[in-house]
């Protein structure tokens, strides 16, 4: 239920918020996702039927990557504006 909740979640501030997502690449970085979910349902049953401990590690390290990726989202703060001084050069 958190997974899908989560997904939903993501879905509609993809096309509510033109940071994450802009305008011109919202329609590809749908695709990709949507073809490496059904990818991963077409493998679940697969790891599903392997040995006790590894389709736990699977998920974890999936989860993992999935949030590293998300640190590398744009974010509403506005950089700083840093003077240059010429003359440090």
């Amino acid at each position: 239920m958190g997974v899908n909740l989560t997904f939903q979640f993501a879905y509609y501030v993809s096309f509510n918020n033109s940071k994450t997502f802009p305008v011109l690449k919202r329609t590809t970085a749908i695709g990709i996702c949507n073809f490496t979910a059904r990818l991963f349902t077409m493998l679940a049953p697969v790891v599903a039927e392997l040995d006790r401990p590894i389709p736990i590690i699977m998920v974890i390290v999936i989860t993992l990557i999935a949030l590293i990726t998300s640190f590398t989202f744009p974010s509403d703060k506005k950089p700083e504006k840093r003077e240059i001084d010429f003359m440090d050069k």
